[in-house]
């Protein structure tokens, strides 16, 4: 139980429910014990459980949605596409009653009859606004979608939320950048406060950007790249056989030897017939606009190689979906960051960095303190307006991690402990 909710039932990257007794640390260890000492066994756990805004605000949106769905929820609306301003429609009564129920729209227009108003032009656009949607206030097939979603899916998704939240780390930080993968979004905190915020571009479905926690302590501009072999063979391989002049219009070169820096002609290799395990060489690409690295990278220490940095395909970013990576996080203003991290080391402004970019110097510079990052994923939370967000399944965890969270323990043996007090709270608020 206190392991459970000081960091969760479900693994976080196996999704897979445990039943480890240790994996709430020694400071759930004993909060427990100091429980059973004391008789406080409620009290004390409600205190593994995050100390946190973001952890409360879904634990209050658990209770609404489940207060909601006690008085019926909201009905599946009928077929409303191509609903929009200035229409008289019999189904914008069902439309006005959906959009209400939720706060969308006042509960006054609720029943304020069939005609396709500002009012109601305003709910829509609100509607989808929270789900990440363009507001473009008409009811499109995306927004039909999202309206249609039982209130039953919706708890189901504040609960996954919830149990995703625990998984974090608790140690607080003045300042953190905070991405989220479901929303495609960076955020840099500062002493409570979100200072910058910008769009991201992550992984592919097929080539997640992975969740975790590390910290930026290098900042580097005009980076050169070398292939992992997996995007080599899996990508750029047949566009060089598609394309005989692809490594020379995008600066690169193909190095081998013992230390992999001697130089080989790309004629000398048979691309046609290359096997993926005959692959011994890497390659690289130079500094400038077209690298895959684009003008400024960031490194923070993880297990998955995966770095923020700029993207010479600024073309993805004003999409919707903006999933287009190999699991590295392309960022939309790189060089504002960059002025960020480097404004507290003299001399470093927005200005210079620009500078350096442009003389296409590889500059390599350490941060004076490593900047804490979190790589998460929130498809639902309240934001700190009080607005309930809803964001896309993108990657299908949701779905994973409730099932999971709703799983029974293994039968006890007779070898098994039995459990020493019992607790009323509930696994999934």
């Amino acid at each position: 139980m206190g392991s459970h909710l000081s960091k969760g039932k479900v693994d976080h990257e196996t999704k897979l429910a445990r039943w480890d007794s240790l994996a709430a640390g020694t400071y759930g260890v004993k909060i427990l014990q100091e429980a059973l000492r004391t008789g406080e066994l409620a009290e004390r756990l409600s205190a593994l459980v995050p100390q946190d805004t973001v952890y409360e605000g879904l634990r209050n949106a658990l209770r609404t949605y489940r207060a909601l769905a006690a008085k019926g929820g909201w009905p599946a609306i009928p077929d409303t596409l191509g609903l929009r301003l200035g229409m008289s429609d019999h189904r914008v009564l069902a439309l006005r009653k959906r959009l209400a129920v939720t706060g969308d729209l006042e509960s006054k227009q609720r029943s304020a009859g069939r005609s396709f108003d500002a009012a109601v032009a305003e709910g829509v656009r609100r509607f989808q606004r929270r789900h990440g949607l363009d507001p473009t206030g008409e009811v499109d097939s995306l927004t039909r979608v999202a309206l249609n979603i039982p209130i039953a899916k919706r708890i189901e998704q504040v609960q996954a939320n919830l149990e995703r939240w625990r998984w974090f780390s608790r140690k607080r930080h003045e300042r953190l950048i905070r991405v989220n993968v479901a929303d495609m979004t960076l955020s840099v905190w500062d002493e409570g406060r979100d200072v910058m915020s910008m769009k991201v571009v992550i992984g592919v479905r097929d080539w997640p950007t992975p969740l975790f926690t590390s910290a930026i302590d290098q900042v580097i501009l005009n980076p050169s790249w070398i292939s992992p072999k997996t995007i080599f063979a899996a990508e750029l391989l047949n566009y060089i056989r598609a394309d005989s002049n692809y490594l020379d219009r995008n600066k690169m070169k193909i190095l081998g030897g013992m230390d992999k820096e001697e130089e080989i002609d790309p004629k000398s290799i048979n691309w046609k017939e290359l096997k993926v395990e005959e692959i011994d060489f890497v390659l690289w690409q130079a500094p400038g606009p077209l690298n895959i690295m684009g003008r400024v990278k960031f490194l923070l220490p993880n297990k998955y190689d995966v770095f923020l940095h700029d993207t010479p395909y600024k073309e993805d970013f004003p999409k919707r979906l903006r999933l287009a990576s190999h699991g590295c996080i392309r960022l939309e203003k790189p060089f504002d960051l960059a002025a960020y991290l480097l404004r507290d080391i003299a001399g470093w402004t927005k200005e210079r960095v620009t500078s350096v970019v442009d003389s296409l110097d590889h500059r390599v510079i350490d941060l004076p303190e490593p900047f804490p990052v979190d790589v998460i994923y929130l498809t639902a939370w309240i934001g700190r307006d009080g607005v309930m967000q809803f964001r896309e399944d993108i990657y299908g965890l949701d779905a994973r991690v409730y099932d999971a969270l709703i799983t029974k323990p293994p039968k006890r043996t007779l070898a098994s402990p039995a459990p020493t007090a019992r607790s009323s709270i509930s696994m999934t608020r």
